[in-house]
């Protein structure tokens, strides 16, 4: 049986506590890439270190007294970010006194699980709000992400990005294995057009990925969906009247 001492000690040094915790962390990042579910994982964690720390005590004799548990960093939902629309694809009144800025990834489930939610939003208020799209692809764990973020640059540039973002979605589960020209066709594009397009331009729609993606961590992107009112960071993407709240709020302002 390992010295309980010997224990203590690595707990005491922060190298069991910080292990274990980051363990599990990374297990919950597997199970989903929300911005909710991963600030729940933080939270998870948080509570995992205070009970390590407690057995550490626990362990050790003659301690120097308590101390402090780490925290996960918290978003600030108050911080209204400025957010650059470039050439990103809109979707609704491009005038319209609101934006939501979508930042999000093409194989995530969380994703296409708040796309129902945006769109009754924005049938809320079809001349007040826009909603924005930014590629956000974690490369790490959605493999397909990245170019299929490629893909709907060459269907934006038919004037069916919003078709094909939602053949995407619809498909997601056969991701894994895209067939882009028959998502294309799908989503009413021109193929051999939408052929010649990724051919020719594939170096442009990299960089404008990228684009998107240093602007997302300017703007403290952590997880996919991240969605933005105004510049403010929407807490809960699953909550229409939460939503609805932050546009009244941004109309009223």
């Amino acid at each position: 049986m390992r010295d309980t001492r010997t224990v203590a000690n690595r707990f005491a040094n922060g190298t069991g506590w910080r292990t274990l915790a980051s363990a599990a962390l990374l297990l919950g990042l597997l199970g989903g890439c929300g911005s909710r579910e991963l600030e729940e994982i933080k939270a998870q964690q948080g509570q995992i270190l205070a009970k390590l720390d407690a057995i550490a005590q626990k362990l050790e004799s003659g301690g120097a007294g308590p101390r402090p548990v780490a925290r996960a960093p918290s978003e600030d939902y108050n911080r209204a970010y400025t957010i650059e629309t470039g050439s990103s694809p809109i979707r609704g009144n491009p005038n319209a006194p609101v934006t939501l800025v979508a930042y999000s990834d093409f194989q995530c489930p969380f994703c296409a699980r708040a796309t129902p939610h945006i769109d009754a939003l924005q049938q809320k208020y079809p001349d007040k709000l826009r909603v924005v799209f930014k590629h956000f692809p974690l490369v790490e764990i959605h493999p397909s992400a990245r170019p299929a973020a490629v893909a709907a640059m060459a269907a934006q540039d038919q004037g069916r990005f919003w078709e094909f973002h939602d053949a995407l979605f619809k498909n997601q589960a056969t991701l894994a294995q895209p067939n882009w020209e028959a998502l294309a066709q799908e989503a009413g594009l021109d193929v051999t057009r939408f052929r010649s397009d990724m051919a020719k331009n594939a170096t442009s729609y990299e960089k404008r990925v990228d684009q998107d993606v240093a602007q997302a961590r300017n703007v403290d992107v952590r997880a996919t969906p991240t969605l933005y009112i105004n510049g403010k960071k929407v807490l809960d993407y699953r909550n229409v009247d939460g939503m609805t709240a932050m546009v009244e709020a941004a109309l009223h302002n």
